[in-house]
């Protein structure tokens, strides 16, 4: 009797994807199962494809194509990164190391890093990507670029995304203007997590908040480099985040104890917790951290409610 061929599809589509799903963080083997057969194809693709990353001007491209050719692919996409330059900055330091060997050169690594350019910043005229419905997590950085002024393709880019929730924005904005023309055009924020922001022109009152923060539940302010008062006043004051349960920053804080106590009271019917972490005179860096079940409020007053 002949022996018959083994055939990816033998196995119960269930059993395909329990197996996919344990290495769907090997991308070599994903591309491997990918070719197995329809059904390994099937579920292998939802993996290889959930992260859409746009570091390079070519990545844009990339994608545009993808949506012409597998209109079904960008369904697949559950997080996306814009970060210029981004995928090789460890290879970029790494090459720098070599060239400037010893521990007396990091300050030579660090300025010559800073000074190359890069492909591409904004993100690229003429290229217009397919809709990713379902990608729910966006990262911005801008931490090794200049600032990244509000254009029309700026606005185009990020309105391909409409379903994130939880947003990450690191490094500088030009003017609180942009910063809230970035942030309107997310209208399902429940997370908010910020490392080193920077904004080159504070206008108060200067262009109006259109977004929705009514769902906000997490609010994370790392290594603030201005105060943070524009976002209560000129945001959280038009779309009062009244969900909000959870509150941190790290090192200085970002807010007034003023607008801070605004803040609190905005969210004294959700608030849960606080995670605190300022600088400590013997940088331990150490984080308090304080709950509806602690008798302590940062002010000294009553209990969180």
């Amino acid at each position: 009797m002949a022996a018959q061929k083994a055939n990816g599809d033998d196995l119960p589509f269930e059993l395909v994807e329990e197996i996919i799903e344990n290495i769907r963080d090997d991308m070599a083997s994903l591309r491997v199962s990918s070719r197995v057969s329809k059904a390994w194809r099937t579920a292998s693709l939802r993996h290889l494809f959930s992260v859409a990353d746009f570091s390079l001007e070519k990545d844009f491209i990339r994608w545009r194509d993808i949506g012409a050719s597998m209109a079904h692919v960008p369904f697949y996409v559950q997080k996306v990164n814009f970060e210029p330059g981004g995928r090789f900055r460890e290879k970029r330091i790494q090459d720098l190391k070599a060239k400037y060997p010893g521990e007396n050169n990091k300050t030579d690594i660090m300025l010559e890093f800073l000074l190359q350019e890069h492909e591409h910043q904004a993100p690229p005229p003429n290229v217009r990507l397919p809709l990713m419905p379902r990608a729910t997590k966006f990262l911005w950085s801008n931490m090794m670029t200049d600032p990244i002024r509000w254009t029309s393709q700026t606005k185009r880019f990020l309105s391909t995304f409409p379903a994130v929730t939880e947003l990450e924005f690191q490094g500088m904005f030009p003017s609180t203007v942009e910063a809230k023309q970035f942030l309107s055009m997310f209208k399902h924020i429940q997370s908010f997590t910020t490392t080193s922001i920077d904004i080159l022109s504070v206008s108060a009152n200067a262009g109006a908040f259109t977004g929705d923060m009514t769902d906000l539940r997490v609010l994370s302010l790392q290594d603030c480099r201005m105060s943070a008062d524009w976002l209560v006043d000129e945001v959280f004051e038009k779309s009062r985040p009244t969900r909000l349960q959870h509150i941190s920053y790290e090192f200085d804080m970002p807010f007034s104890p003023k607008t801070f106590i605004r803040l609190l009271d905005m969210a004294a019917d959700s608030l849960e917790d606080m995670s605190l972490q300022p600088p400590s005179p013997d940088d331990t860096g150490q984080s308090s951290h304080l709950s509806r079940k602690e008798n302590s409020h940062p002010f000294g007053h009553s209990s969180l409610p």
